[in-house]
């Protein structure tokens, strides 16, 4: 009876602990409820807030601290038997959340003042050569959005770039028919390239390159800055190698002809507007998309100089360079010869008339002589 007695008290006072311990972790959960969905106090709901600002003002929110993780970390299995993760745990761990990255060239140049008018309520910010617009959509008076997943930009470059962060394809399409109109030389079949970033507020490091993806720790203007740029960059890369396949596909015809006929058959009209798309395509990738300098961000901060290395890496920038360079000279080298064969045929018209006066001035001249002279045999 004694043991008994003894099972039954150490019983009630297990009992009397799991029910203190699961209301304890009810409060600890009622308290993260309020602090992050509720009341429209509090320093946390201003700094949520406060991502609708203009870009100079724009702020992030704050991943979890190091004590908060490691809290996590050394929790073990709950009181349900579960190890305790990212989805387990408590707000304090933030989901990976995933933003789609499209780019598209569109033509040769973009008029971004004009552009920039279309969209005179949303938040810009204008550079040299590119148009930042946010496209983010203001949370819902008194509820509370997760931030990363409703970033939403547009990126418009000078040289007929277009790139879109976190939007679908029904509204990639409006704005890509908005950016149309401004868009000088529009290109028969625009390129396109995709890409995505996962944000992941509990990265250690800054940023890592994942198969097809990209993690960042948070996502800033000046991420946006740089991965708009490669991303902007490899479409026009894209566009410029399709046009200077083009122009070999026309050489690579003229060779097969003259190899069987031994005739030059293109006219001086059509050699002279390829010898003019050649120029530009070499002055606009080396001039206007500057693919041999780095942007302002990754000059200035290591950790943007990483993803910028790393992305240029990833689609291989230097190398399609080098090989459209490549191609370049060929064209070069056949216009070059092309010329040289229609000079030579100019020569030998210029041979032929010069002979052809000379034989006349020839018979001019007798007959001059067999006029004035009648005495002579």
């Amino acid at each position: 009876m004694a043991k008994r007695g003894i099972w039954k008290a150490f019983r009630n006072v297990w009992n009397l602990g799991s029910g203190l311990t699961s209301q304890g972790e009810a409060l600890v959960a009622s308290a993260t409820h309020q602090r992050t969905h509720g009341g429209m106090h509090g320093t946390d709901v201003a700094g949520v807030f406060a991502r609708i600002a203009p870009f100079g003002a724009r702020r992030f929110a704050s991943p979890p601290s190091v004590e908060q993780q490691k809290e996590h970390e050394q929790q073990g299995p709950d009181r349900f038997g579960r190890e305790v993760s990212e989805e387990t745990t408590s707000s304090h761990v933030a989901v990976d959340q995933y933003l789609p990255v499209n780019a598209f060239h569109l033509g040769r140049m973009i008029d971004l003042e004009k552009l920039g008018k279309e969209f005179p309520n949303r938040p810009h910010l204008s550079q040299k050569d590119s148009l930042i617009i946010s496209l983010t959509k203001k949370p819902e008076s008194g509820r509370m959005k997760d931030v990363p997943f409703s970033e939403c930009y547009m990126v418009a470059f000078k040289y007929g770039s277009v790139v879109f962060f976190n939007l679908d394809k029904l509204k990639r399409d409006k704005y890509l028919e908005t950016a149309s109109k401004y868009t000088r030389g529009k290109s028969k079949i625009p390129r396109v390239e995709e890409y995505g970033v996962v944000i992941r507020s509990a990265l250690e490091g800054w940023s890592t390159f994942e198969q097809d993806h990209l993690l960042l720790k948070r996502l800033d203007i000046n991420n946006i800055r740089v991965m708009s740029t490669v991303l902007a960059h490899t479409v026009a890369l894209d566009h410029y190698s399709g046009q200077v396949d083009s122009m070999l596909d026309v050489f690579s015809s003229l060779n097969q002809m003259m190899e069987k006929t031994g005739d030059l058959t293109i006219k001086k009209k059509k050699l002279f507007q390829l010898i003019a798309t050649n120029n530009t395509t070499l002055t606009d990738v080396i001039t206007k998309l500057r693919l041999l300098e780095r942007s302002d961000p990754a000059w200035r901060y290591a950790q943007y100089g990483k993803i910028w290395e790393g992305l240029r890496q990833e689609f291989e920038i230097e190398e399609r360079f080098e090989t459209l360079d490549l191609k370049l000279n060929l064209v070069q080298n056949n216009i070059k010869f092309f010329l040289e064969v229609l000079q030579n045929r100019k020569s030998d018209t210029l041979e032929w008339i010069i002979i052809i006066l000379i034989s006349g001035e020839i018979c001019v001249s007798i007959y001059d002589l067999m006029t004035r002279a009648p005495g002579l045999p």
